[in-house]
């Protein structure tokens, strides 16, 4: 049985602007050890509404790319 905890690279943030530029997720063997990594990236930000959101993600599962995402659009909601 695994599981999991967020581990965080030392430099999530891109040293030139604030901005998230992706984050890992360690899935652990009940011994400690490392088990399988999924690494979450974000490319391609653009101005929106103020800010800058990514356009593009990249997922990667060990050393394997399993799929990238291109975001065309965001939709924003008041809350309830």
């Amino acid at each position: 049985m695994l599981h999991h905890e967020i581990i965080h690279d030392p430099v999530p943030f891109s040293v030139d602007i604030p901005i998230l530029i992706g984050f890992r997720q360690l899935h652990f063997r009940p011994t400690g050890s490392v088990a399988e990594s999924l690494h979450l990236l974000f490319d391609d930000y653009r101005e929106l509404q103020g800010g800058r959101l990514p356009h593009r993600m990249e997922v990667r599962f060990g050393d394997n790319v399993f799929g990238t995402l291109q975001i065309d659009a965001y939709e924003f909601t008041e809350p309830k």
